[in-house]
């Protein structure tokens, strides 16, 4: 009883600290103190993203990435169910808050006070925004606040559309991919507006603890934070209890799953170096090579070329033809 009192106590000054710093008469003075860096940072632009390489019909043919695989998205895109379901595990009061969901707050600090852990985060996904591009993870009091004060200024200057879209695009779900569209390939091998809401449910579980679930380490904690998933959709309405046991059925991804998206029976990979090497060489994407390195892998270029796959497909099979059978020394050129 006394650690749950102290528990409530500590949670209704924190409560009562961010409630003064986001109040109409505090906040402005609190900006005043920010405003010059936030005015920069609170800017919703996308972070690094792969490059794409599309043929001459305009079919992709292969990406170009360094560390991190992304791919913009409009929330247009992602279907109700699944927008519903990741909302419901992350933030389920978020159309209608502030930037700051205090209940939730008080309740993840006395769930963490009691328990003895960190357990809940009780972030909003405009506070997870704020604290992956400005505040950090740091583990204070001042933290909190600013962060809470940032999160309702990000509401102030941005509707909730562009905060989802954002977030959408921002997360990291692990195994290299940020952003929904990056994990609905990695993990499903679909794009976006395929998945439904089992789908959904396993990524959501990614999102506190990626690292975690790389590879897919530990299936069964994979399992379970799915299932929590699919309580959570269900104890929003997306889904009844019958749809919840047959996606708690399906099985999970391969693990050795990655993005695949091109038509892998064409050989291409000696075309794709040798685009690479001319737009690492190309004066416009900038003046030194590290400047051209990270536009070329993290710049998000879309890359058209003249490669044609029925051309290609039929010098592939002249070759094959003039060749002797039988011998596997031969080195041939075109």
């Amino acid at each position: 009883m006394p650690i749950l009192l102290a528990a409530i106590a500590a949670s209704a000054a924190l409560i009562t600290v961010i409630g003064l710093a986001i109040g109409p008469h505090s906040r402005e003075a609190l900006f005043a103190v920010d405003r010059e860096r936030s005015e920069v940072e609170l800017n919703l632009s996308p972070g690094a993203q792969r490059t794409e390489v599309y043929d001459s019909n305009g079919k992709e043919i292969g990406i170009l990435r360094y560390d991190i695989d992304r791919e913009l998205i409009t929330i247009s895109q992602v279907p109700d169910d699944v927008l519903g379901t990741l909302l419901a595990v992350e933030d389920n009061k978020f159309w209608t808050h502030n930037g700051v969901d205090i209940r939730a707050i008080s309740r993840a600090m006395i769930q963490n006070l009691t328990s003895g852990a960190i357990t809940q985060g009780g972030s909003t996904i405009t506070q997870q925004i704020v604290k992956l591009r400005i505040v950090g993870n740091e583990s204070s009091l001042s933290r909190k606040i600013r962060e809470a004060v940032l999160a309702a200024r990000l509401e102030e200057e941005f509707s909730k559309e562009q905060i989802l879209e954002f977030y959408l695009n921002e997360i990291y779900f692990g195994n290299g991919a940020y952003g929904l569209q990056a994990a609905a390939e990695t993990y499903f091998g679909k794009d976006v507006d395929q998945l439904d809401v089992g789908d959904a449910a396993l990524l959501a579980g990614l999102i506190r603890s990626p690292g975690i679930f790389d590879g897919f380490g530990d299936v069964e904690i994979v399992g379970k934070r799915r299932s929590m998933s699919l309580q959570s959709a269900e104890g929003a309405g997306i889904i009844d209890a019958d749809e919840r046991e047959e996606f708690e059925k399906r099985g999970l991804p391969d693990r050795n799953l990655s993005p695949q998206k091109v038509d892998e029976t064409l050989r291409r990979d000696y075309f794709l170096d040798e685009v690479t090497e001319a737009l690492l060489a190309h004066p416009a994407l900038g003046e030194s090579y590290q400047e051209r390195f990270a536009k070329v892998y993290n710049g998000g270029l879309r890359v058209w070329t003249t490669f044609d796959p029925l051309l290609q497909r039929k010098m592939e099979q002249a070759v094959v033809d003039v060749l002797p059978e039988g011998t596997g020394d031969f080195e041939v050129a075109v």
